[in-house]
């Protein structure tokens, strides 16, 4: 009886559909908060990492800008055996850059054309490039052309691009 009672049957009676405000955007819950710290320490640990590793690797860079600068004299002046000097020089001061001095200064020879080919010279050393970076370095200018020298500036190239950051001592130093 009580639902008869109110159920009066007339339109201007009801009321419209209450629709709740909206949620608003700001302040964000507390996990938003989290979330963009976290995502700003991922920013810079990774601005941190790639400026590390830019600086590690900064002497190749350096070769291959000499090794570009090889490539231009030796368009230039046609002095292929000079060119096959200064890169046999570039190629082992870049050598011993990365790896330990008293590991790498003393070898010559075969055994230099094997150290090259093993870290990074995919046997390129043990063929016409290497016979040519031995020439340069004990000094055989009569046996060079442009082709020959191009050949061993190539391979000397791949072998700068091939190589990582400098292997360190136990200390932490380079080594």
């Amino acid at each position: 009886m009580i639902l008869a009672q109110a159920n009066t049957g007339r339109l201007e009676d009801l009321h419209g559909i209450v629709v709740p405000a909206g949620v608003p955007w700001w302040p964000p819950a507390p996990g938003w908060y989290v979330l963009a710290v976290v995502l700003v320490v991922a920013a810079i640990l990774l601005l941190i990492g790639a400026w590390r590793r830019r600086q590690v690797l900064s002497y190749r860079r350096a070769a291959l800008a000499e090794m570009k600068q090889l490539r231009i004299q030796l368009a230039i002046s046609g002095s292929e055996c000079e060119c096959a000097r200064k890169a046999a020089v570039l190629l082992k001061r870049t050598a011993m850059h990365v790896y330990s001095r008293p590991r790498v200064a003393s070898l010559s020879g075969e055994p230099w054309l094997a150290f090259l080919d093993e870290h990074g010279g995919r046997n390129g050393f043990r063929t016409e490039a290497g016979i040519a970076l031995l020439d340069a370095t004990y000094g055989k200018p009569a046996n060079f052309d442009a082709g020959r020298v191009e050949n061993l500036l190539d391979c000397v190239d791949r072998w700068i691009r091939s190589q990582g950051a400098p292997e360190r001592d136990e200390a932490g130093g380079a080594a």
